[in-house]
């Protein structure tokens, strides 16, 4: 007899949540107190909006993961999780509401309804490396591939002025003093860099100083904090941004955390999760900077692809051109003319995205589910379906990883309409013959 499934109660989920908890802080403990520091931060800087908590858990379960998701989102994704994986653990909030009674703008109390987080709950996540079916896209705003002067270059300035205009003044000069690169100055809530430095090593230094203004300020809630605090958090927070960015701050080195580690271990958590906040709230401000300023880099980024047997195509982007391409090698894309040599590989090249958008949808065969409407009401898995936004037609067939197309794309409704007809008909022919011979 099949064993039904059996739901956690309230108080064993709690015991299984501390648990958990207890775990973060032994490797709060291993990780702050030697050498894997660094690795811990190279490995958090591919999931930045990853809470600390989540981040220890799942470094701790596979160093190497990076790409995390529930099953449903590899699912919208046309990937699906492979037999026999053991999926990776995390914690989710567990949210109510309540009705409070508050004071409304005319000094009347009226009940207003908040969610609170009341706890947490276990929740199962899988790594991209669990899972199999179509390729992902590749479409970050700034590509890893970005050479780092590119990147500072288009960027630094765009960050000073941002800076300067919102949270505090950030000026440049020649400083004397041999090797500094910058520094924050409290009593002024200022950031000075070094003029006299390349402009890589000018972002990487505003980044690190940065730090120092947020956490370290007059009104910072550590300006009271000894120098191994500050020099950590600071290095943390500039390592961390820097690294998903793919710029090296690695002059600033890590000479303070055995000091750092010998702090309690709340402590130890309530610094790293500060650190992974604030961080993620820069790579928010600048990622919104290249958006705003439509600043482009010169290297391909594959904004779509589908697998199609031993076929695969892509839509890339490079700079401001479009490809659609089947089968091409990527690892012959370092810039453009290398892309145009493989011309057999090449559908389309265009600067307009839309109509790359167009081909590409022509060619692929599997669909998000968001990607398409569905156009009729007949029961079953086989549907008419339009891409959005398109007009073009196919008879495709759902599942839980999203749509597959089962006939020719078709540029006119009405006949994509009469062969869906057709196709209804013919699986629903054997029935009816059966019915007539009984």
């Amino acid at each position: 007899m099949k064993k039904r499934y059996q739901p956690l109660s309230e108080k064993e989920r709690q015991q299984k949540t501390e648990e958990y908890f207890e775990e973060i802080v032994k490797g709060v403990r291993g990780i702050l107190t030697d050498e894997k520091y660094k690795e811990y931060l190279d490995f958090s800087s591919k999931l930045p909006r990853y809470s600390f908590n989540n981040l220890m858990m799942i470094f701790m379960q596979n160093p190497n993961a990076t790409f995390v998701a529930g099953m449903k989102t590899w699912n919208g994704f046309g990937r699906k999780v492979r037999k026999g994986e053991t999926s990776l653990k995390i914690l989710a909030p567990i949210q109510k509401k309540f009705k409070e009674e508050k004071e409304n703008d005319a000094g009347k109390k009226e009940m207003e309804e908040v969610t609170r987080i009341v706890g947490f709950k276990i929740v199962p996540v899988y790594d991209v490396g669990q899972t199999e079916g179509v390729p992902l896209p590749f479409n970050p705003i700034v590509p890893e591939n970005v050479e780092p002067s590119d990147f500072a270059e288009k960027v630094y300035n765009h960050l000073k002025i941002k800076l300067n205009d919102e949270e505090l003044p950030v000026t440049e000069k020649s400083l004397d003093r041999n090797g500094l690169y910058g520094y924050y100055s409290p009593t002024e809530h200022s950031i000075t860099i070094n003029g006299d430095h390349d402009i890589t090593n000018k972002l990487t230094t505003l980044i690190h100083e940065y730090a120092h203004s947020i956490f370290h300020s007059p009104l910072g809630k550590y300006r009271e904090s000894g120098k191994d605090v500050k020099e950590t958090q600071a290095e943390s927070f500039a390592y961390l941004t820097c690294k998903y960015f793919g710029l090296d701050s690695s002059r600033f080195t890590f000479p303070y955390l055995a000091s750092y580690a010998s702090n309690s271990d709340q402590l130890l958590l309530k610094h790293q999760d500060e650190i992974q906040k604030e961080t993620n709230r820069l790579i928010t401000k600048i990622e919104n900077l290249v958006l705003e300023k439509e600043i482009s880099f010169d290297v391909p980024v594959r904004e779509l692809a589908d697998q199609q047997a031993e076929s695969t195509i892509s839509l890339y982007r490079f700079g401001e051109n479009y490809f659609v391409t089947k089968n091409i090698d990527e690892t012959h894309m370092n810039n453009i003319e290398a892309i145009r040599s493989q011309r057999d590989c090449i559908l389309l090249e265009t600067g307009n995205k839309a109509e790359a958008l167009t081909l590409f949808n022509q060619e692929r065969v599997h669909y998000p589910d968001n990607a398409v409407n569905k156009l009729d009401e007949k029961k079953g898995y086989i549907h008419l379906y339009q891409v959005k936004n398109e007009e073009l037609f196919f008879i495709g067939r759902s599942g839980f990883t999203g749509i597959k197309r089962l006939s020719e794309i078709m540029r006119d409704q009405a006949v994509a309409e009469r062969q869906f007809q057709q196709a209804i008909d013919h699986v629903q022919v054997p029935k009816q013959k059966e019915m007539e011979l009984s």
